[in-house]
């Protein structure tokens, strides 16, 4: 964000931040639950605000039109997506996109994690604690989402189920890696 403002084509700088450093927030926000990336989602909102600012040579922005930069294009904004508003969105579609795959590939764990987000007092895990209230928040604001056990993977298709080593002591006669035929 600090060396954006430097780069002499104003085009170029503002692409960059649309298209690069604005967005790079959102790996991050996928992978880790919403309550420990809420003062991260903030700083880098309060930077991308401030880039803006510089890239227009202004000291700082209205609330006004740090709200329509946040729209998206096609809604008359500059499409610079908030890291805070969509947190709880990127997780949740983080773990709905590898659920199909944890389901196939590791079924005992991936059973735990359905029994945890589906108790009726709330999740134990942390995670699917997480997990359940990004749910709720996204259901609440009105967004139509499928139920965990019936999320499909990416081709609609099931994922073929990888083989469970066999371990007898320190060595597993059934998989080829065993260390003793």
């Amino acid at each position: 964000f600090d060396l954006l403002p430097t780069v002499p084509d104003l085009q170029s700088a503002w692409l960059l931040l649309l298209y690069c450093a604005s967005p790079r927030v959102h790996y991050a926000l996928w992978g880790v639950r919403p309550e420990l990336s809420e003062e991260f989602a903030d700083q880098h909102d309060k930077s991308v605000s401030q880039c803006l600012a510089a890239l227009l040579q202004l000291p700082s922005l209205p609330e006004e039109a740090v709200l329509r930069a946040k729209l998206a294009l096609r809604h008359g904004g500059l499409g610079l997506r908030s890291a805070r508003a969509h947190a709880e969105a990127a997780y949740w579609a983080s773990w709905a996109d590898c659920l199909p795959a944890m389901r196939s590939r590791l079924p005992d764990l991936a059973a735990v994690l359905q029994a945890h987000l589906e108790l009726p007092g709330g999740a134990v895990l942390p995670s699917a604690r997480s997990l359940a209230d990004a749910r709720a928040l996204l259901v609440e604001a009105g967004a139509d989402l499928p139920a965990w056990d019936s999320l499909p993977d990416k081709t609609g298709q099931r994922l073929p189920t990888l083989p469970t080593p066999c371990v007898v002591g320190s060595a597993c006669r059934l998989q080829p890696w065993c260390p003793q035929p």
